[in-house]
């Protein structure tokens, strides 16, 4: 794994914020209080065209994944959102 992640990097952009402008799908940024300010978040969430942005308070970076209870809610929310969603 710890190879495929150092391939993905040497083909990755040198500045992945510069590819946010191109996602063409809908996203939502999930991100803890406690690893990221909500200025930068949305500094992510601006640049993406269909871009939302969560902030959890009090989390840092891995609970978003650890507290599913906390993130299905804005995951569920951000899906039931869409356009044709039914």
């Amino acid at each position: 794994m710890f190879a495929l992640l150092l391939e993905a990097w040497a083909h990755a952009s040198a500045r992945p914020w510069d590819d946010l402008p191109r996602i063409e799908a809908p996203t939502l940024f999930i991100a803890g209080s406690e690893e990221c300010l909500p200025v930068d978040l949305e500094a992510a969430v601006s640049p993406t065209p269909q871009g939302r942005g969560q902030l959890i308070p009090r989390f840092g970076h891995l609970q978003s994944f650890w507290r599913s209870d906390m993130t299905a809610p804005a995951i569920a929310d951000f899906v039931t959102a869409l356009p044709g969603y039914s």
